[in-house]
């Protein structure tokens, strides 16, 4: 619907999507404003691509049974009711990373006019969960939106999370801090942007053995 392109892997261009076509791991999908497209994965499992929306479809390369939807900017709905048991899919923006199967559920992330990163995720159907290097949670429950707006500045990184689910969730904030989110609660968390852990291999995570102060930050620089 609307104006939807596709680049494969190795072509120098963009070009329209055709509709019933198969498209290779590696293909990139951009809907632009007022369109919208849906992408089958196997038969009962979909992802829907909204307006203004950038994202590449890859296999993990270690891990051939893994999924990964690299959502760029905007919003993607996944919609998994009959996943393989033996597969997994992830969506991840630059924000952090979703995980789950046999539910349905949103995931979003923009900058702000104000430079600041929105994002977060919406469940409807299931349960599901989101992992970055500052903010975990392992049980967003349907009807819940967990969001968060974060920026970062010289001395500090800030983020705003807002739950809108019905029941309680427990936020990891780190490594070694936890809080309990009542439905509708709003929060400001701060954390220092300095002596922070070296991300060692480079997945964009703080791992246990990288956080060498506690903290739960990657090293700013």
């Amino acid at each position: 619907e609307g104006t939807v392109l596709v680049q494969p892997p190795g072509a120098t261009a963009e070009s329209a999507i055709e509709e019933g076509k198969s498209y290779p791991f590696g293909t990139t999908i951009k809907t632009d404003r007022k369109s919208s497209a849906v992408l089958e994965l196997s038969p009962e499992n979909t992802f829907r691509l909204l307006a203004k929306t950038t994202l590449q479809v890859t296999q993990n390369v270690k891990h051939r049974k893994l999924i990964e939807l690299k959502l760029d900017t905007g919003r993607v709905t996944v919609t998994l009711d009959d996943f393989p048991k033996d597969m997994n899919l992830t969506v991840e923006s630059p924000m952090g990373v979703c995980a789950a199967v046999g539910t349905v559920f949103t995931m979003y992330y923009e900058i702000q006019a104000d430079g600041q990163a929105n994002g977060g995720v919406s469940v409807t159907r299931g349960v599901t969960s989101f992992d970055s290097a500052s903010v975990n949670a392992s049980q967003i429950t349907a009807g819940g939106d967990l969001q968060i707006v974060a920026a970062e500045g010289d001395q500090s990184r800030s983020a705003t999370i807002t739950w809108t689910g019905t029941t309680p969730i427990k936020i990891s904030l780190g490594l070694n801090n936890e809080i309990i989110l009542q439905p509708g609660a709003i929060v400001r968390v701060a954390m220092p942007n300095t002596g922070g852990g070296v991300d060692a291999d480079n997945d964009g995570k703080l791992d246990a053995a990288e956080d060498t102060n506690g903290n739960g930050i990657l090293d700013a620089g």
